[in-house]
């Protein structure tokens, strides 16, 4: 499964997984757009075996329900989480009133993630990648005020901070299921530098404007197109020598290399961080996990 798989990166991991012959479930909120980056990954891949699941990380009990249908799937042998809402001008609410990034990206995952971790607990070696983002090193968690209602709004550090959340998360979760002799992994990629503009047109899920190609042209040295951009989800998932707790990262900005391993840094090697982070948003939210 790959949540936000109908668009920009989730759709390249969707598509990416679909050549390697996996049965890919497109995790998505808008269920119109879901269809046409199936007709897109059908097109380029013959037999593709495609499904759609809904999903609302801006709102807890249409997540949960989510988490919930996992059941009915056969069987289910890794999720990446790559749905996110990005960086806002202003301070918005989900429907249960929390920030909307902050709610959406951190949140949302995690009340997805307690919903349907008994039925990836039932499969054998099942992986969760989390999508971070190297702008978590500028995220500033507060565990006493998480969604900075007491600052001024600035989109980019609210962004940051989800996402700091979420790879804090994935971290605490892979020790839990650790300690409780699971075999089911958490693992964490991140997508580099990535541009729309030099990001190959897969009709008919997206196609981008002449001027804005041009414009990413001058780019290309220093970052990658959304396709190579999912490099790093899709090896976490699929290599087998990969291992809960790690970070997959690109191998080089450009996207010219095979993705390679990053070291954590700064808050992602705080483990009481993640523990407390952990309580609170399982308090806040009255998650019951399975570890």
């Amino acid at each position: 499964m790959v949540t936000g798989g109908n668009a920009g990166i989730g759709y390249f991991i969707s598509e990416q997984l679909a050549s390697a012959g996996a049965t890919v479930v497109l995790a998505s909120r808008d269920q119109a757009k879901a269809d046409r980056a199936m007709q897109a990954i059908a097109a380029r891949v013959p037999g593709a075996d495609l499904r759609r699941h809904p999903l609302d990380l801006a709102d807890l009990a249409a997540a949960r329900r989510s988490g919930e249908l996992l059941d009915d799937l056969h069987r289910i042998d890794g999720v990446v989480l790559n749905a996110a809402a990005l960086v806002q001008r202003r301070r918005l609410t989900t429907v249960d009133g929390h920030e909307l990034v902050f709610g959406t990206n951190h949140y949302g995952n995690a009340q997805f993630v307690a919903a349907a971790l008994p039925s990836l607990l039932r499969g054998a070696d099942t992986r969760i990648v989390t999508m971070g983002s190297l702008a978590q090193r500028i995220g500033s968690l507060d565990l006493d005020d998480l969604e900075r209602s007491g600052t001024t709004y600035r989109g980019l550090r609210a962004y940051a901070t989800s996402k700091q959340a979420q790879m804090l998360f994935a971290l605490e979760l892979d020790r839990r299921l650790k300690a409780a002799r699971r075999t089911t992994m958490s693992l964490m990629a991140h997508p580099g530098g990535a541009l729309d503009g030099l990001t190959p047109d897969q009709p008919p899920a997206f196609e981008r404007a002449p001027r804005e190609r041009l414009t990413a042209s001058l780019m290309r040295p220093f970052v990658q197109g959304k396709d190579r951009a999912a490099w790093p989800a899709v090896r976490a998932l699929l290599d087998p020598a990969a291992s809960g707790g790690e970070l997959w990262g690109p191998g080089s900005p450009s996207g010219s290399r095979a993705p390679r391993l990053d070291k954590l840094r700064g808050a992602l090697t705080d483990p009481r961080l993640a523990r407390d982070l952990w309580q609170r948003t399982a308090d806040l939210l009255g998650l019951r996990w399975a570890v």
